[in-house]
């Protein structure tokens, strides 16, 4: 359940990619031991919110990295 509220907030902490990040990670970790409850749904649904959200924040942090670079 830990896992699916972290990817629900990874949906607006990708807006700032290292919270984005942190929070993702974490809900990731509390999915794989989620996986052994009787919830397993529940634990897929926040494994895989938080996967997707943890791809945008990464691809977020390197486009801020390349644009601040470019225009900074």
């Amino acid at each position: 359940m830990a896992s699916l509220v972290l990817g629900l907030i990874g949906i607006a902490a990708w807006f700032i990619p290292i919270a984005g990040v942190i929070v993702t990670i974490i809900g990731i970790s509390l999915a794989r031991t989620g996986m052994q409850s009787s919830k397993r749904g529940v634990a897929i649904a926040g494994l895989v919110l938080c996967i997707v959200f943890l791809v945008l924040s990464i691809i977020n942090w390197i486009l801020g990295a390349v644009l601040q670079s470019l225009f900074g």
